[in-house]
């Protein structure tokens, strides 16, 4: 038997043949040899080359010396009659080959073996049962990839996924297939929609329901909201058939929030799995906002015409499905290291990709305090929450710092603790955690001091930071408490503002305060000690000399918590409380505060509110959606209405009226809709894109080209079976381009396409395969052959177009050098 791996191939004689005749024509006038050496050898080489490009190879079958049976054990086959052995046993033993044993195999996603080397008319009497817990859809990829070479005769109602890995390629093994389809009859949802009474507006919404059946039955149909039954009406079908059932309007009651309808159906059927489907009703006329804060929820953060929910950081939405749902979030007052990055990530999703609105406000734990423009990791890299914000937390050109750490390596250091670990250890370990949180170019000074002091270390942040752990592993604490042997080292090392941080367990005998205190004082050096409550009388001494503010430290563990603190408020300082005047020409506002936070307005941002040279509120785009910030607090009137109607701005919109976009089911994959009109006329050659939340939470960026006068669409993968879509459109503004959203829309919740009454009865596309009905005579029998070895003519053909192609250049060759 010939066969050809790549037949499409042969598609280049289609060229070759007329170009070859259409030159013999042109040049007949010349003599035979030359016509054959330059027209005819050149051609045959070309068609050698074609044929052997199709991978021609003989193949040598012979009988084969065993079959395996796979019966199709998906949820459409729970009436198969090869589900009782007797069933089967007799009808392999008239229509199998006699004398080869088969492997019993059931198959869904994937096969299982149930028995081995089995003769037909032994196949015993068990009732076949489920080898998987979940109702999966049956394909036959996985069945192909176990079988190889060896025949296979496929058992199947006909609702499973026949595997074809490409036009051309076809399964290696002799096939044989019997599609017996299901007799029962079964009814099923396919297809959920609402239907409005007014506009696009709620007004009257009622569900409208598509069910079809396989055959007579009598159904019961119920509306479910929550546990409340809405509706129930019977459905009778006389025969195979489809139905629209338009349900009663819902009450104005279940308007309000997001609600979840079912629809389900009583009829008792051998398959349950597509007697449901639920759809979310569509987004109710008072938009509704997820309000994200530490404080204690209550009605004091809840916005006047929204439907506010209040949720502290740790119950944060972990869907972005759920997280649709809001047309804004607002992050009241929440700190950084409140959100996982995971969060923050689906955070700038919702914003960026979906449209979503972000308003960021607060002080005392937002912005700067709340550390949103310190670096990730090793990196420089600022919090999704500083990318997402139109204020920065940091200037924009920010100079290096100059950190300087005074490091208490005595011998009471080498102490341990409760956790078994010493002193120095701890103290080591919080300073190496603050060093992460420098920029690269800032400049580190580590000191140690105990009878003498000494510099460990100085240098660039990216530079010392790679090295410090494994400097600071090596020291071994010993030697009396000298901090006084640290001052003239200070005196040639200090810079202006630099920061000094003293590390020590507080066990100091003596200290020169008035020589520390000028010290400070002529560099204008911010000084801090990182010691516990329960220091000497030295110390107490010179931090009350030196103003330097005490720190909330107990005890030694909360080094590593004391010193991130340090650093933080030295990057990005703290709320201040001066008094300031602030306006906002945008609303026509203006109050004061005494409680805002030092930011900078980033580029492309728009102020909003400021106060003197300082920005306060302010709004940006990114991406699809709108993010706001307001860095003050304020308890006055016109301060409520500027977070409100920030919050207006920034809130998703609610689409455009001249789009219709609809969610239909074809095929077994989704298709998106969009049809365009404005003022009776076609909208065409636009540029949509949509934006799908899948059932998984991943998101997929979808094109939809222009099909027909102003519709656009597209269709999902077949793995998609619920999404959520942001259709947007892209449009040119001057030299700029803008992407809007034009709407949203929710895909109901559907049975998939394996059961009889939502599935349809796929015929075997193998054209090689030998079809085997379940009423065919005792005389048909199948006599499969499978293949032992095979011979491939492609190095033959390469070959001979090869030699034609060199004996055709070395006559032109010849020819040249006679001519001349």
């Amino acid at each position: 038997m010939l066969e050809l791996h790549y037949p499409y191939m042969l598609l280049g004689l289609l060229i070759v043949a007329p170009f070859g005749v259409a030159l013999l024509f042109v040049t007949k006038s010349q003599t035979k040899a030359w016509t054959l050496y330059t027209l005819v050898l050149p051609l045959l080489a070309a068609v050698f080359a074609i044929l052997a490009a199709t991978g021609p190879a003989a193949r040598f079958a012979s009988s084969a010396k065993r079959i395996i049976v796979a019966l199709d054990d998906s949820p459409a086959a729970v009436t198969a009659p090869w589900r009782q052995g007797r069933w089967l046993r007799g009808f392999l033993t008239a229509h199998s080959p006699r004398g080869v044993p088969i492997t019993l195999v059931t198959f869904a996603s994937r096969p299982h073996v149930l028995a081995t080397q089995l003769l037909p008319q032994n196949v015993p009497d068990w009732p076949i049962a489920r080898n998987e817990v979940s109702r999966r859809r049956a394909s036959t990829k996985r069945l192909l990839a176990f079988s190889g070479s060896t025949p296979v005769w496929i058992f199947t109602t006909g609702l499973l996924d026949w595997h074809v890995p490409s036009p051309w390629a076809v399964p290696q093994a002799a096939l044989a297939a019997t599609v017996i389809a299901p007799t029962s009859a079964d009814v099923g949802v396919t297809d959920l929609r609402w239907v409005f009474g007014g506009g696009h507006t709620l007004q009257s919404p009622r569900l409208q329901v598509t069910l079809r059946s396989t055959g007579p039955g009598l159904v019961r149909l119920m509306e479910i909201c929550g546990s409340e039954v809405l509706a129930q009406l019977p459905v009778r079908f006389h025969n195979s058939e489809e139905k629209m059932v338009l349900l009663p309007p819902i009450d104005r009651d279940l308007l309000h929030g997001h609600q979840t309808f079912t629809v389900k159906l009583l009829n008792h059927d051998l398959w349950p799995g597509d007697n449901s489907a639920e759809i979310l009703l569509p987004e109710p006329a008072l938009p509704r906002v997820l309000i994200i804060t530490p404080k204690q929820s209550g009605k004091t953060g809840l916005v006047p015409g929204w439907i506010s929910q209040i949720l502290p950081p740790g119950q944060f939405p972990v869907s972005l499905a759920t997280l649709e749902r809001y047309q804004a979030v607002v992050l009241d007052n929440v700190p950084v290291t409140d959100l996982r990055p995971q969060i923050q990530k689906r955070l700038s999703a919702y914003v960026t990709n979906i449209g979503g609105g972000l308003l960021i406000a607060g002080t005392r734990n937002a912005f700067g305090p709340g550390g949103y423009g310190l670096p990730l990791g090793a990196g420089n890299t600022p919090s999704i929450l500083e990318t997402l914000s139109p204020l920065s937390s940091v200037p924009p050109h920010p100079r290096p710092l100059h950190v300087l750490f005074l490091m208490d390596v005595s011998g009471s250091l080498g102490n341990s603790t409760a956790s078994g670990v010493t002193r120095f250890a701890l103290a080591a370990h919080a300073v190496c955690a603050a060093v992460q949180l420098l920029r690269p170019k800032d400049h580190i000074t580590i000191l140690l001091f105990s009878g003498q002091t000494r510099s460990l270390i100085t240098g660039e942040v990216q530079t010392v930071r790679p090295v410090l752990a494994k400097l600071l592993a090596k020291i071994v604490p010993n030697g009396p408490t000298r901090p006084n042997s640290a001052l003239p080292i200070l005196r040639r090392l200090l810079t202006k503002k630099a920061l000094l941080i003293v590390v020590t367990d507080g066990r100091i005998p003596h200290l020169n305060v008035p020589a520390w205190k000028d010290l400070l004082e002529r560099h204008a050096v911010e000084f801090a000690v990182a010691a516990p409550g329960h220091s000497s009388r030295a110390t107490e001494q010179l931090i009350a000399a030196t103003g330097t503010a005490r720190l909330p430290m107990q005890r030694l563990s909360q080094w590593g918590r004391v010193l991130r603190m340090l650093i933080q408020r030295r990057i990005q300082g703290t709320p201040n409380r001066v008094e300031i005047a602030w306006k906002s020409r945008v609303f026509g506002l203006q109050s004061r505060t005494n409680l805002w936070d030092r930011v900078y307005l980033k580029r492309r941002a728009t102020l909003v509110a400021h106060g003197g040279q300082y920005p306060l509120a302010a709004l940006w785009r990114r991406g699809l959606g709108q993010v706001g910030a307001i860095c003050f607090s304020d308890n006055s009137t016109p301060a409520r209405i500027l977070y409100t109607s920030l919050l207006n701005m920034v809130k998703a919109p609610r689409g455009n009226p001249d789009f219709h976009i609809t969610a239909q089911r074809r095929n077994g994959r989704w298709f998106l809709a969009v049809r365009a009109a404005s003022r009776g006329k076609f909208c065409n050659q636009l540029h949509l894109n949509a934006t799908a939340i899948q059932q998984n939470g991943k998101l997929l960026i979808l094109p939809l080209p222009q099909i027909a006068p102003g519709q656009y669409g597209a269709g999902l993968p077949r793995h998609v079976h619920a999404f959520s879509a942001t259709v947007s459109q892209l449009a040119s503004h001057s030299a700029r381009q803008r992407e809007t959203i034009i709407g949203r829309i929710q895909a109901p919740g559907l049975p998939n396409e394996y059961f009889p009454a939502t599935g349809r009865i796929k015929p075997c596309p193998w054209p090689a395969a030998t079809l085997i009905p379940g009423n065919a005579p005792s005389a048909v029998r199948w006599q499969p052959m499978q293949s032992t070895q095979s011979f491939h003519f492609s190095v033959v053909l390469w070959i001979l177009a090869l030699l034609s192609a060199l004996t055709a250049i070395f006559f032109a060759a010849r020819q040249s050098q006679t001519a001349f």
